[in-house]
């Protein structure tokens, strides 16, 4: 092999271990989280049929029904188990995810050196920042497939291959067909700019729209429907991120956040670019207006599920894509002196890459955006630094942005060691950015000429301290993944195998005991789509909402008030009397006149419970144990 080419080769290898350092050092592991809880136990009823049947989230059917990401999630569970299982498909959708991304940042660049930069922004800038549109979440879901056949869709879009765009997008649409219809609507409308033709199957998508509406077809009959006030009241409380008005400022200011960085973006684009970037700008906006008129105010059953607001992961994903290429392109424009277009732009892209580590930076991110929108606007109009007046006021906000960017950061250090491994992977990002800025030909003296095996060393090294830190699960998760069979002691413990409540945690009933949950606040995102889960939910919520369980942690399942009731045997009796069917309380506190039985875990739990609008954190490994029978 010649010596260019073995050079070469190994360049490529450096670039895809300091890919993978970053990948580790900014987006953490978390096991079986969040909302891949819930696509666990689909696929693990597959593999249990009729086990979870008295489940509350399958007992009017489960979002299984809008996806095919079971069929792909039950051979890994079956071969592998649980933990593993898990794990490997994780592996396999982040790579898919990052294939995708090089796909879609390689049609947007068309340089390689752009590429790898524009990729290395994206991976940076995200899990904390917008809760609501993280892209390349960490949970395994089915979103991480959905978004990587949507970028790949993308990127053979702006290669010139706009058919083979519209197959990996129906595929994707079996997967989550809610992170694939903003992608849909981006092709659809970068097309019809240059082919009019198209218009007219928008127009005549609306009558077969409705034909179906009329036909019975799920789900199209809901687009003639509204939530009616009892399911709506339930809806509104338990997902309120599905109604815009209902947003508060932390979800508000990402995403108005994300449209000044585009307005940013469009400065600095190439011509090429800037089609593609006004495209997704128009769509995320449009996905905001449908939810709003159609939501919030219309409450139309089918756009309410939809949530069409959520197309603004591609333009979340598209301005970080930009974030080195637009700092390549201003240093060629202007110095970095303070007050500057380059200064202040580099401020403004290092505030959001530390929010994806603590997301309060995010305030001072979004002030910042502001300021860089004013002076590279100006400066692109007038091809002039701004007058002197007009850099020291920029540089007074500067300051005042990174002044309040450390009091976030020392009010980190003073809280839960969970901070330190967040700051730990910040270092190491920031140093694998710096690496790969060099790698790609970012620094002003060009690209690195790597050499054979040595070039190795330091990405290596880079990805195995990456390494020391991504797995943020806690030894409770670690416990909860990992438990092939129930422990004996509390198997023991528990009658029959028919439904249970575990207070703060319906993951131990899943995975496990390996049987039904009564009730969870996680179970009731299923309210969206089933008004049966909706109507059954509330009620068990009232009902268990009297204990003051962890479940009512003040965010999906809000509490009374912000007391900790001390319950009584009397109590636990009503509970049991008004479920039917439920078999077992296992509670983290004792009832004041009854000790129950008592299950010593091998780890703490750990729950987070907002009381009196303050944040509690409470821990246990100690657990008491009611039956049903003997309260009834």
């Amino acid at each position: 092999m010649p010596v260019a080419q073995r050079y070469t080769w190994v360049g490529s290898v450096a670039v895809v271990l300091l890919l993978a350092a970053l990948w580790c050092a900014a987006r953490p592991f978390l096991g079986i989280a969040e909302d891949a809880e819930l696509y666990t136990i689909q696929a693990l009823n597959g593999l249990m049929p009729g086990r979870f049947a008295t489940d509350l989230w399958f007992q009017y059917g489960s979002q299984d029904q809008f996806t095919l990401f079971s069929v792909i999630y039950k051979p890994f569970l079956r071969l592998f188990g649980l933990a593993w299982g898990n794990f490997i498909l994780s592996v396999i959708g982040y790579a898919c995810w990052v294939a995708g991304l090089h796909r879609l940042a390689g049609g947007l660049f068309r340089d390689g050196r752009l590429t790898v930069i524009a990729m290395a922004g994206a991976i940076a800038i995200e899990p904390g920042r917008f809760e609501l549109a993280r892209s390349g979440d960490a949970p395994l879901t089915p979103r991480l497939f959905a978004e990587a056949l949507t970028m790949w869709a993308l990127g053979s879009m702006l290669r010139g291959y706009p058919l083979r765009a519209l197959v990996l997008l129906g595929f994707s649409l079996f997967i989550h067909p809610l992170a694939t219809l903003g992608g849909i609507a981006v092709l659809f409308f970068y097309q019809a700019t240059r082919r009019p033709a198209l218009w007219g199957l928008a127009a005549i998508a609306v009558p077969v729209i409705l034909m179906l509406a009329y036909g019975g077809i799920q789900p199209f009959p809901r687009v003639l429907a509204r939530f009616d006030a009892e399911w709506l009241r339930i809806v509104w409380v338990r997902d309120s991120n599905c109604f815009l008005t209902e947003w508060g400022i932390t979800r508000w200011l990402p995403a108005a956040d994300n449209f000044v960085l585009a307005a940013i973006v469009m400065i600095f684009a190439d011509a090429w670019e800037r089609r593609f970037v006004a495209v997704v700008l128009v769509v995320s906006a449009g996905g905001f207006l449908a939810s709003l008129i159609g939501g919030d105010w219309l409450h139309n059953e089918l756009i309410v599920d939809l949530q069409s607001w959520r197309a603004i992961w591609l333009l979340d994903l598209v301005v970080h894509l930009f974030a080195g290429a637009s700092l390549l392109r201003v240093r060629a424009r202007s110095d970095f002196s303070a007050g500057s277009a380059a200064s202040v732009l580099a401020v403004t892209w290092g505030l959001l890459f530390l929010a994806t580590f603590l997301p309060a930076v995010n305030v001072a991110a979004a002030a910042m955006a502001l300021v860089t929108l004013g002076v590279c606007a100006w400066e692109h109009k007038y091809r002039q630094p701004l007058p002197f007046r007009g850099r020291f006021l920029v540089q007074l906000c500067t300051g005042a942005a990174l002044g309040l960017t450390l009091v976030i950061l020392y009010s980190a250090l003073v809280t839960p060691p969970f901070v330190w491994w967040s700051i730990y992977g910040a270092a190491v990002a920031a140093v694998t950015l710096v690496v790969l800025w060099r790698v790609s030909g970012g620094s002003a003296g060009g690209g690195w000429t790597p050499r054979p095996l040595s070039a190795l060393v330091v990405p290596a090294v880079l990805l195995a301290l990456a390494g020391l830190g991504w797995d943020h699960r806690a030894p409770w998760r670690i416990f909860v993944d990992t438990a092939d069979r129930p422990p004996a002691a509390l198997a023991a413990l528990l009658p029959g195998n028919g439904p249970i409540y575990w207070e703060g945690d319906v993951t131990v009933p899943w995975f496990v005991l390996k049987r039904p949950s009564y009730f969870s606040c996680d179970q009731g995102a299923g309210v969206l789509f089933s008004r049966g889960t909706a109507i059954n939910f509330q009620h068990r919520s009232d009902v268990f909402r009297s204990l003051r369980t962890f479940d009512f942690d003040g965010h999906f399942c809000p509490a009374i008030d912000g007391q900790q009731k001390i319950f009584t045997r009397g109590d636990l009796s009503s509970v049991c009397a008004a479920s039917p069917g439920l078999e077992a309380l296992v509670l983290a506190r004792q009832a004041a006149d009854d000790p129950g039985a008592v299950w010593v875990a091998p780890a703490e739990q750990v729950n987070e419970v907002r009381r009196g609008g303050v944040l509690k954190r409470y821990a246990t490994n100690t657990f008491f144990i009611y039956s049903c029978a003997a309260l009834r």
